[in-house]
């Protein structure tokens, strides 16, 4: 159970859950407790003619589909590095999907142009699960 996604942390529940912008940062575990990172994130990138308005939001933008993925890219060892010293069990990306007032998802809001290349995406998420797999002593 997650007491409260990415606000003041009750002290219940089964994770400390943080929401941290734009480079991933791991809540501090507890003993009964995980660390996730229930947010992170948040790259931006404006498709003309595929938002749901003309206000838009991200926590950091980007000029093209490959500037915001290179940048995403370089996200995933952070992730990695948070994984193996300071004990991150699972984290979040802000966000798939474009929504009414912010543009940081890997699909426009309308799902017709996908901002990223897959394949890459698929590539970098395999070598942080195959990451995972070696801290855990198991098969992906």
């Amino acid at each position: 159970m997650d007491n409260a996604s990415g606000w003041n942390d009750a002290g219940a529940g089964d994770v400390i859950d943080g929401h941290i912008y734009v480079d991933p940062a791991a809540p501090q575990p507890e003993a009964e407790r995980a660390s996730v990172l229930g947010e992170f994130g948040g790259l931006g990138l404006k498709i003309e003619g595929h938002t749901w308005s003309d206000l838009a939001y991200a926590y950091e933008w980007h000029a093209s589909g490959a500037a915001l993925q290179s940048r995403y890219a370089s996200l995933i060892p952070l992730l990695q590095e948070q994984m193996v010293n300071s004990g991150l069990s699972a984290a979040v990306y802000t966000q798939l999907v474009d929504v009414e007032g912010e543009l940081n998802g890997w699909l426009t809001y309308d799902r017709v142009v996908t901002k990223i290349d897959a394949a890459a995406l698929r590539a970098a998420h395999q070598n942080l699960i195959a990451a995972s797999a070696l801290i855990t002593g198991t098969q992906p």
